[in-house]
């Protein structure tokens, strides 16, 4: 028993809502919003850079060990550690992010990078119950 029109049809509208799905996202989100900060985490505490201000690295320490963050032109990118220290080093391997909402994630050294847009704190608009 093979694929059907009507399946055919399914696949054809399921595909495309979800490309209009991820465009609209894109849209409302901002689409390719340039970053100015440049959020550390590092075991949930947060540290804020602008992008601006930043010479071409960040080091950082996190569990008695160290890491760097290569800066170069509001473009960001993970050091590459030891494999005794991140042993798969997916962090490192993502390369460069430059687009606010863009991250970077070292979930064994519970690091993560964020770049967002904004330079002033964001308010919260509502909330709901």
């Amino acid at each position: 028993m093979g694929i059907t029109k009507v399946d055919k049809v399914i696949i054809a509208v399921l595909l495309a809502v979800s490309i209009g799905v991820f465009i609209l996202a894109n849209i409302i989100n901002g689409g390719n919003r340039v970053a100015s900060i440049l959020i550390l985490r590092i075991d949930g505490e947060e540290t804020r850079y602008e992008l601006n201000d930043v010479d071409s690295t960040i080091d950082f320490e996190f569990r008695n060990e160290k890491g760097r963050l290569i800066i170069d032109n509001g473009r960001v990118s993970m050091e590459k550690m030891s494999l005794e220290i991140c042993p798969r080093q997916i962090c490192s391997k993502i390369g460069w992010i430059e687009k606010a909402g863009e991250s970077i994630i070292c979930l064994p050294n519970r690091v993560s990078v964020i770049l967002d847009g904004d330079s002033e704190e964001r308010e919260i608009d509502a909330l709901s119950s």
